[in-house]
């Protein structure tokens, strides 16, 4: 890989979001490069902190995004999701541990179930930082009312 002006840019915002225990939202036109780049900028974070993938389905319904996030922090999806009440406990206490979630093509999640993802990383005591990446992630997360407040 080299290393471009961009790469930096990337590796510093998201040195400075996990530094935070922040949100970092990573978007562009599709095909620039923005995953790869996020996935570089990971690794070379000086502090190895545990990095969870949540591979989210196009306009996933809250359960299925409950799904995708237990599975990615390795909690029994199976047994929990149809438990909300349980599931959501399992996913505060889960983003309580220093880490880093990242979702690609957050586009794909429509405005409720970002709200629900911004109260986790809302909640008190949350030390995972949460990257977005994705084409026109921008644009998604601006039709979300929880995340016009806070971003």
């Amino acid at each position: 890989m080299v290393a471009t002006r961009q790469l930096g840019e990337v590796t510093e915002a998201l040195a400075h979001t996990v530094a935070a225990r922040g949100i970092a939202c990573v978007y562009g036109d599709a095909g620039q490069g923005k995953t790869v780049a996020v996935h570089r900028a990971l690794g070379l974070l000086p502090r190895r902190l545990p990095v969870r993938l949540a591979q989210v389905a196009v306009k996933p319904a809250l359960p299925q995004l409950r799904a995708a996030l237990l599975t990615a922090f390795g909690l029994p999806a199976g047994a929990l999701t149809n438990r909300t009440d349980a599931a959501d406990r399992a996913l505060i206490d889960a983003f309580k541990a220093p880490g880093v979630l990242l979702i690609d093509d957050v586009q794909r999640i429509a405005a409720p179930e970002l709200d629900y993802l911004r109260l986790l990383a809302d909640a008190p005591a949350t030390q995972t930082s949460l990257v977005l990446c994705g084409a026109g992630a921008e644009r998604t997360l601006a039709r979300a009312p929880r995340w016009l407040r806070g971003c």
